[in-house]
Formats: C-alpha cells, sequence, structure tokens
C-alpha cells in the first residue's frame, strides 16, 4: 500500500510542478537615494534598469530621501525590516549615513556604496569616480582654458559630502602650478539647481572680474549659466560643470546649446553596480573598490558622445521589445508542455488508483488485526498503571496514617510535659534563670501541640470527617478583636497596624475558631516577614456584587516572586530560600477552611514590595447541610484564647537587649542565631565564661563580627536574609574577619552538609540537638589552638612568611611587615598609615592583629626597627646617628637608649 501512495504522491508533485519550468532563485536589492529627482540620478536608474533586463529574477526597490540625512536613514531601516537581500547605497552626506550602512553591514546583508563614500570600510564594494580626480582634471582644464590667469568662482556641492569634499580640493590642486589663476569666491550650491541659483543671486559677486565659474554639477551649472544671462555676463564668463550626461537635459547637450563651457564626466555606474550586485548575491568574489574611468567633454567631443549615447537608448529599445516576444513564447511552449504532461500523469493516474484499490482492499484486513493487537496492549498498559498507582496511593496512605498514629503517641508525653511544667510554674521556688528555663520548656511543648493539631485538621479533611462548630458571629468585632491582640506586637517593632472597617457590625455564619487561626497564621506570616518601621493594615468590608464580606491584610514586607505565589497554598510548600520557615501547612490548611465555608482566600505579591492576602465569606448556610442550619448567636468571647499565641509570638520577634559591657579579660563569642529560644539558651550558659554578642540573621551576624572582631563564631547555617553558608564564605574571604574560628550548629546532619561547611574552613560543625557540656568544651579545645597560634607569631616578632602555609592570616601579617619595612625612615610613620594601606580602621586593625599575634601594633613597629639597625649595624660602616635617623628614629640618643633596654647593650658597644 505504501509503495502505491508513494507513487501517488510523486505524480502529484509532477502534475504541480509541470505548470513552470525551474528558475534562478529570486533576490530583492534595495537602493537608498537621496534624491531620484536630478539627471543624474535619473540617468543612475535608467542604466540599473538596463543591466536588470538581463536578470528577471531580481526585483529592485528604490527610496528617495530628498536630501535629508534622518529621512534616508529611516528608509534604510525600513528597507532592512523588510528582509532585502542587498543594499546599494548613494549616501546624502558621508558621516551621518556611516553608522546606518556599518549597521546594515554587520547585519550579514550586503552593502555596495555607489557615487558617494562613507567613513568606514564596512561594505563589500565601492562604485563611483575619483572625485578628487575630476576635480583636479577640471582644475587643469581650466588653467589651460584661461591661459594661466583668471579668477573662477567654484558654486559647490553638499558641504558634508565627500564628492564635495575631493572635488573642492582636486580643483585647487588643478590649478596649483598656474600661480595667476585664483578661486575668489565659494558658492554653496547644494547639488540642486534652485539653491544655486539662489545662493548666487545673493552672493553679490562682481562677474566683471571673473573668468570662469567651476560648478560641481552640470544642473547646478545651468544655474549659474541662467544667472550670467539674467545680469548679462554670459558671454564674458564660460561655465564649467561635472557629469555629462547625453539627452535633452544633459550636459552633453549644454555644450552642443553653448550653454557650457566644458563639463568632466562623471560616470552614474547604474549598470556596474547591479552586475556586482548580482555577483555578490552568487557568492562570486568582487573588488573592495571599483573606479570609473572619467575624461573632459567640450565642443570638440560632445557631438560624438551625445551620438553614442543616443545609440545606446535605441539598442535597449531593441532589447526591451524582443525581450517581450520572448517571453509570449516561453509562455505558449510552457503552456503546450503542460497539457502534453497533464494527460501522461491522467493516464498514469488512472491505472495508478485501480492498482491501489485492489491493494487498499486486500491489505485492510491486516491492518485491522494490528489495530487490535495495539488495543490490546494499550489496555493491558492501562490497567498496569491503575494497578501502581493503587500501590501508590496505598503507600501514601500508609505514611499518612503513620504519621496520624505518630501524633496520636506524642499527645500522651506532652500531656506529661506540659502538666508537671505548668505545676512548677505556679511555685516561687525558682530563680530566674530556672524560671526562663520551664517557660522555654512549655512555650515549645506548645508549638510542638499545635503542629499535631494543625496535621490532625489535615487528616479529617482528606477523610471528610471534619466538621464545621457553625454559629452566627459578627465578623467585624471577630476580626477586631484578633488584630488587637497584635498591638503590642506592632509597637514594639514600630510598625504601623491599622484595622479599618466600612461596617459597625455583620453577622455571618461560621466556625469561629476554623476562622480564628485562618486570621491568627495571616497575620503571624505578616508579622514575620515585614520590617521594624513596616506597615501591616487590615481591612474589612462589603463586597456589593453579591453581598459578601471582604476582609484584606497588606504589608510592606519581603514579597514573594510570582513562581512562589503560583505555589503559596500547596501543602508543605515552605516557600523562597527563607530560613525562617515552618511546616508549611498554615496557608494550605487556611485555604481549605476558608474553602470549607463557601469563601475564598486569594493572595497578591511582589517581591520586595509587600504582599496582600483577601479573605471573602459569603456568610449564608448555604455550604451547611440541612441538619446544621438551626444556629445560635455566639457569646462574647474570650480574648485570652489567644494570649498563649501572642505571647510566643512577641518573644521570637522582639529585638534583642543592648549589649552589656565587655570584660576585657574574657574571650568574645558571636552567636548567628535566627531562633530567639535557642540563642538565649546558648547565650546563657555561656555568659559567665564569656563576653557574648548575638545576631538574629546574617546580615546582622556579619556587621557584628566586623566590627567587634569575636575571638570565635557560631553560626547556624539556616538564616534569614543571607544563609549560613554565604556568612561564612564571606568571613573567610574577608581580611578583616578571616582569622576568626568558626563553629557551625546545624540541625542539618547529613554528611554532605557537614562536608560542604568543613570544606569553607570551619573548626567544627555540631549537629542539633546537641549537650552544652559538649559545646563548651569544644569552645576550650578551639581557643587553646588559637592560643598556640599566637605564640608562633609572637615568639619571634619579625614575621617570617616562608615558614608558615600561605593562609590568608600568613598574607595579612606579611603584607602589614612589609608596610612597616618600607616606611622605615619615616619617623611619622604611625598606626593611621597602615590602615590606610591595608584598607582597614583602626579598631579592626588593633583586634585582628592582636587576636593573631598577641602583640600590640607599637611594640612590633619598635621591635621591627631595632631588628632593622641590628642588620645595619653589621653590614654598613654607617654611624650612630646615621643608622637611628634611616630606621626612623628622632634623635641618636632615642634610639641608644631604646636599643640598650631591648638587647642590654648599646649600639656603639654592639658594632664593636
Amino acid at each position: 500500500m505504501k509503495n502505491k501512495l508513494y507513487i501517488f504522491f510523486v505524480m502529484f508533485i509532477a502534475l504541480s510542478a509541470c505548470k513552470q519550468t525551474p528558475r534562478s532563485k529570486s533576490y530583492t536589492i534595495a537602493v537608498s537615494q537621496p534624491t531620484t529627482t536630478d539627471a543624474w540620478r535619473k540617468a543612475m536608474m535608467l542604466e540599473m534598469e538596463r543591466a536588470l533586463t538581463f536578470h528577471p529574477n531580481v526585483h529592485i526597490i528604490v527610496t528617495d530621501a530628498q536630501d535629508n540625512n534622518e529621512k534616508q536613514i529611516e528608509q534604510i531601516d525600513s528597507l532592512v525590516s523588510l528582509g532585502i537581500d542587498l543594499l546599494i547605497v548613494s549616501p546624502n552626506e558621508s558621516l551621518p549615513l556611516t553608522e546606518k550602512v556599518s549597521e546594515v553591514f554587520e547585519k550579514d546583508i550586503p552593502v555596495i556604496v555607489i557615487d558617494r563614500e562613507i567613513s568606514s570600510y564596512q561594505y563589500n564594494s565601492y562604485i563611483g569616480a575619483n572625485n578628487y580626480t575630476i576635480g583636479k582634471i577640471a582644475g587643469q582644464y581650466a588653467a589651460n582654458q584661461l591661459e594661466g590667469k583668471g579668477n573662477i568662482v567654484e558654486v559647490r556641492g553638499l558641504t558634508g559630502s565627500s564628492p564635495a569634499k575631493d572635488r573642492h580640493q582636486g580643483f585647487v590642486d588643478g590649478i596649483k602650478n598656474s600661480p595667476g589663476v585664483k578661486i575668489t569666491h565659494i558658492v554653496e550650491g547644494g547639488w540642486q539647481k534652485e539653491i544655486a541659483r539662489h545662493a548666487l543671486q545673493t552672493s553679490q559677486i562682481d562677474f566683471s572680474n571673473i573668468s570662469m565659474v567651476f560648478a560641481h554639477n552640470d544642473m547646478m551649472a545651468l544655474a549659474t549659466f541662467q544667472y550670467l544671462e539674467s545680469i548679462g555676463m554670459s558671454k564674458k564668463v564660460s561655465v564649467v560643470g561635472v557629469d555629462g550626461l547625453f539627452g535633452p537635459e544633459g550636459g552633453i547637450q549644454m555644450i552642443l546649446d553653448h550653454v557650457l563651457k566644458a563639463t568632466i564626466l562623471y560616470p552614474t555606474g547604474g549598470d556596474i553596480a547591479i552586475n556586482t550586485a548580482i555577483d555578490i548575491l552568487e557568492g562570486k568574489p568582487v573588488a573592495k573598490k571599483i573606479n570609473l574611468e572619467t575624461t573632459v567633454i567640450d565642443s570638440t567631443n560632445a557631438l560624438i558622445m551625445q551620438l553614442q549615447g543616443q545609440k545606446l537608448i535605441k539598442q535597449q529599445s531593441d532589447i526591451e521589445r524582443q525581450k517581450e516576444s520572448l517571453f509570449i513564447q516561453s509562455e505558449a511552449i510552457e503552456n503546450q508542455r503542460f497539457f502534453t504532461i497533464l494527460l501522461s500523469i491522467l493516464a498514469i493516474l488512472f491505472l495508478s488508483l485501480a492498482g491501489i484499490v485492489m491493494y487498499q482492499l486486500s491489505s485492510k484486513q491486516k491492518v485491522n488485526k494490528v489495530l487490535e493487537k495495539r488495543n490490546e496492549e494499550i489496555i493491558l498498559q492501562r490497567n498496569e498503571l491503575e494497578r501502581l498507582s493503587e500501590i501508590n496511593e496505598a503507600a501514601n496512605l500508609e505514611k499518612i496514617e503513620f504519621f496520624t498514629n505518630i501524633s496520636h503517641e506524642f499527645k500522651t508525653p506532652l500531656t506529661l510535659i506540659l502538666a508537671p511544667i505548668i505545676d512548677l510554674l505556679k511555685s516561687n521556688k525558682f530563680t530566674e534563670s530556672e524560671l526562663i528555663n520551664l517557660q522555654l520548656i512549655k512555650k515549645n511543648a506548645e508549638r510542638l501541640q499545635r503542629l499535631i493539631e494543625q496535621f490532625m485538621i489535615f487528616r479529617k479533611i482528606d477523610n471528610n470527617k471534619l466538621q464545621l462548630h457553625t454559629s452566627k458571629i459578627d465578623i467585624v468585632s471577630f476580626t477586631k478583636e484578633i488584630v488587637d491582640a497584635f498591638k503590642y506586637l506592632a509597637k514594639e517593632r514600630n510598625i504601623d497596624f491599622k484595622f479599618k472597617s466600612q461596617l459597625k457590625e455583620k453577622f455571618i455564619i461560621a466556625d469561629q475558631n476554623m476562622l480564628d487561626k485562618v486570621l491568627f497564621n495571616i497575620l503571624s506570616n505578616a508579622f514575620k516577614f515585614t520590617p521594624e518601621n513596616g506597615y501591616i493594615h487590615c481591612f474589612c468590608g462589603i463586597n456589593t456584587d453579591d453581598n459578601s464580606v471582604v476582609i484584606k491584610i497588606s504589608d510592606n514586607g519581603r514579597g514573594m516572586s510570582k513562581e512562589h505565589v503560583s505555589h503559596a497554598f500547596e501543602r508543605f510548600y515552605q516557600g523562597e530560600h527563607y530560613s525562617t520557615k515552618g511546616s508549611g501547612l498554615g496557608l494550605s490548611l487556611s485555604k481549605q477552611i476558608i474553602d470549607m465555608h463557601g469563601g475564598s482566600l486569594d493572595l497578591e505579591s511582589e517581591k520586595g514590595v509587600g504582599t496582600t492576602f483577601t479573605i471573602r465569606l459569603k456568610g449564608n448556610i448555604d455550604f451547611l447541610s440541612p441538619i446544621d442550619q438551626s444556629l445560635p448567636i455566639v457569646e462574647e468571647r474570650d480574648s485570652k484564647v489567644y494570649a498563649s499565641y501572642i505571647n510566643q509570638m512577641i518573644d521570637s520577634v522582639l529585638k534583642e537587649e543592648e549589649l552589656s559591657e565587655m570584660d576585657e579579660n574574657l574571650k568574645t563569642i558571636l552567636i548567628i542565631e535566627d531562633n530567639p529560644d535557642l540563642q538565649r539558651l546558648i547565650s546563657q550558659s555561656l555568659s559567665n565564661d564569656y563576653n557574648i554578642l548575638k545576631a538574629n540573621d546574617g546580615k546582622t551576624g556579619i556587621s557584628t563580627a566586623e566590627e567587634h572582631i569575636p575571638d570565635i563564631i557560631l553560626c547556624d547555617l539556616n538564616l534569614p536574609e543571607l544563609g549560613g553558608m554565604e556568612v561564612i564564605k564571606h568571613f573567610k574571604n574577608n581580611i578583616i574577619t578571616s582569622h576568626i574560628p568558626i563553629i557551625i550548629l546545624s540541625a542539618k546532619s547529613m554528611t554532605e552538609d557537614q562536608l560542604k561547611g568543613l570544606d569553607l574552613g570551619v573548626l567544627d560543625y555540631i549537629t542539633k540537638p546537641f549537650e552544652m557540656d559538649i559545646l563548651h568544651a569544644k569552645i576550650r579545645a578551639h581557643l587553646l589552638q588559637i592560643e598556640y597560634l599566637k605564640r608562633f607569631y609572637s615568639s619571634d616578632l619579625i614575621y617570617d612568611a616562608s615558614k608558615t602555609k600561605n593562609t590568608k592570616e600568613t598574607a595579612f601579617i606579611s603584607s602589614f611587615d612589609q608596610c612597616v619595612q618600607e616606611n622605615f625612615e619615616n619617623p611619622d610613620f604611625n598606626i593611621d598609615d597602615i590602615c590606610k594601606q591595608l584598607n582597614l580602621s583602626r579598631i579592626q586593625l588593633y583586634r585582628k592583629f592582636k587576636s593573631i599575634t598577641d602583640t600590640s601594633i607599637n611594640d612590633y613597629i619598635q621591635h621591627a626597627r631595632l631588628k632593622k639597625s641590628q642588620e645595619l649595624l653589621k653590614s654598613t660602616s654607617l654611624t650612630i646617628s646615621e643608622i637611628a635617623y634611616k630606621c626612623g628614629f628622632n634623635s641618636a640618643s632615642y634610639f641608644s637608649t631604646m636599643f640598650k633596654n631591648q638587647y642590654n647593650i648599646t649600639p656603639t658597644e654592639y658594632k664593636k
């Protein structure tokens, strides 16, 4: 069957193709002209059209810029957008068009520049006569005709165009050898007849002293003759032009009419441009620059040139007629060929179709059998997928069931933890420190209890067992009550926290215990992610379209990207790379609760701008079963329900207390931990033995470390804003903090996580949970190791980089030592100079140097100068005074005193 179909397809293609014979590839060439109205441009286009008669596959587009640079640039852009294959451009002015022509060339569109050059070489070929040569020939002709003496007026083309510049310079050089011939006036003719005539009329030139006028083209030359004729000077002053076109308006006819003395031939090169373009498009090599030949045309050869031009026009006309005749004959032959092929194909088709019909009938049964077999395979695959899906669903249910059972099992030990703790808190037998620890246990046990309750609600929703306990509530006072519970927290963090309502009261049907979970969850998230001095606004109103209640909660917190907004309500989704993560249940649970009330929960957020949650509740009883529709009015709520929640929230976000005074005799430890309870616990445990600095996030940790230069840093990995790994990389790459040992405290216990941390150069990696005694022991051990390092550096105050490995600490000491040695002879050299060179503040330099060497900077500099003086006393014949000044001492006596104090011998005795 396939073979027969292929035969049919081939014959169909042949039938379609027989209508026309294969033709050459078609091209579109654009020609951008500064103008198309002057005679020279018209002659160029005629030459192009003659050349195109031999290339019927080429389509040409011509634009006229009307002598305007901006318009020509716009037209070139438009031509490029049409998808042209090649651009032929004659720039109005060189410099303004250079950038645009280069841009086209850089887009891999071939470019031919004709007549006027541009200020770069970004084109394929330039075609044109040498304008300098034309000017020079004109100058030499003028000098010869004037027999070496006479005044000349030059009517110049457009000032910015390259032909005008080159023709002027060539003319000047052409008359250079005839001192008696001078250019007395230059008139700006702008290439146009009318412009030249107006310029001459306003020039106030006295032509009684003028022998000749040299115009840069024949049109300006004609305008000059007409002006001279009007003032009666046409017989006295001869005119020389440039172009030498044939035709009734051309320069050759002007010579025959005694209007011009002579004209310099400036060939258009239109036919050469088309032929060059075809060569480029067909991949043939072309010359970068094609110079067109020129000559002088005057009364001696004008008639011959005119006759040649007329003969050329007649030949072109004959070619056009022959081309049209050939086209008609070709069409007739093509039609005959088409009908011959068509009849042949129809005969073949008839026989082929008969065979195909027979073949299809015989193969249909085979195809049906194959389809039946494939259908059976698809059914088997579908059944297998269903079986695997059931297995996967069962496995998921088993996992969830397991977590549900575990959650139930947690309730009993949590009760046994909370009950005794609550009883203990009622007594007054504990110290303040013990009381804080008991409250910490109670708060975290209650937090675990809430998470278990959230999970249990999800299980009930999944199993369709969650029953709403609805009542009639005033949603305005209900919302305001929950908002008021957060006011103290807003005040502590200087957050602009407002509640507005369109209504005094609005009763709806809802489960108040579920709704307060939704509102509390959204408000707590707002406070969690809104910075100090930000705003959180809550609005309660009515949607007039369906009379539903609308609650909006907006903030200017960190916000979310579009991608994460789309996943925000998915179960267990924890948002972007923020370390303040929860269980990933809150928003998902909130949305499901609102859905159960027949409402909607929507989210709008923009990263770095803020977030808005919109709750819509219809408040009617449509979402309830008929049995649950007789509802009592709710009694006044007890605001103590929220006390525990709000207190915990406040504890987690309040600012840390101000730093207490540092004890200079104790080592300093920086704790970077975002969990306030754990941070407080570690701080309390270590505060008796160390000075404690605290930071809640990575950015604060970095600024605190750079300001205080602690002796050791304890750093969590899950930090807000800037992760722990990024913080540690910053410490290790910063010369200010690179020497500080770091211990990671993290809940990430996987081997790969520990390896990542240790690879960054941390001293230790302690996984949570950990014992405080272990933390104390490791801190002591690492600080002892630091003391050994200090003794190494301070054993001989002058540092030798060859003794140690090339770490950042050794690099720092090496840079410091080099800075000191380069300034030995400067008695005013001090710590401020070192700070500038090392780009550190005084306190940063002092603390880092002290922490590495256990030596003061002044002692180091003094000892280095004395060490240098020892070398000079041994190896040079300098006097004691010269050595003193060379080592930076203000006087020889002070130097001798310090030397004796250090080495128990005077410099003189040492030198002997």
